[in-house]
């Protein structure tokens, strides 16, 4: 009996030590990079998909209630909206996938764990270019804050015959070091503190 009552207490006071687990202990606002499940993936193999992807899960915290994700481009050194989508959040977390064509044109998903929605940019405006071009897709983990825009992926071309490595993140504090090439967008995802207006 003693043996039993021991091991009741015992479990009580592992459940109510959990119950009473520090604020700390609670998901930070996190984008981080992620990878396909093996079920997704033969999904994708049975569908065909062969795009690059580009997966990304979020945890943006209780606050937010929105979010955009834009696709930017560098005209005389400032980056000017060139398209983009925003979503209402149902859920703090979920997931991003970003695909990326031969022509030119993103499909970019999101999921929010209620439900999913895309958007597709098209095919781009410009000609294609003859020289070569680079993309660069961020592969650290990033702090969310609301209202902050972040950096998924930069796309550059330039038809001469050579082209720098560079990051997302040193393009967005500097983007004047991408001045010289012919192309250069970015996509991005914000997350808000408040619905779509």
């Amino acid at each position: 009996m003693k043996n039993q009552f021991a091991i009741l207490l015992s479990a009580a006071l592992l459940a109510l030590s959990g119950c009473a687990a520090p604020a700390a202990a609670e998901k930070a606002p996190l984008l981080a990079r992620a990878e396909l499940t093996e079920a997704e993936q033969n999904i994708l193999d049975l569908a065909g998909v062969e795009d690059p992807l580009h997966l990304y899960s979020f945890h943006a915290g209780e606050e937010i209630q929105s979010a955009e994700i834009a696709l930017l481009l560098l005209q005389d050194g400032a980056w000017k909206r060139e398209a983009g989508s925003a979503f209402s959040l149902d859920s703090p977390s979920g997931r991003i996938a970003l695909t990326f064509r031969e022509d030119g044109s993103r499909r970019i998903a999101l999921s929010d764990g209620s439900g999913f929605t895309a958007w597709d940019s098209g095919a781009q405006p410009h000609e294609p270019l003859e020289g070569i071009g680079r993309a660069a897709a961020w592969e650290d983990s990033l702090a969310i804050a609301p209202n902050v825009p972040l950096p998924l992926m930069i796309e550059y071309a330039s038809s001469g015959n050579s082209l720098a490595a560079c990051s997302p993140d040193a393009v967005f504090s500097k983007p004047e070091t991408l001045e010289g090439y012919d192309s250069v967008r970015a996509v991005t995802v914000t997350f808000y503190d408040h619905p779509l207006s």
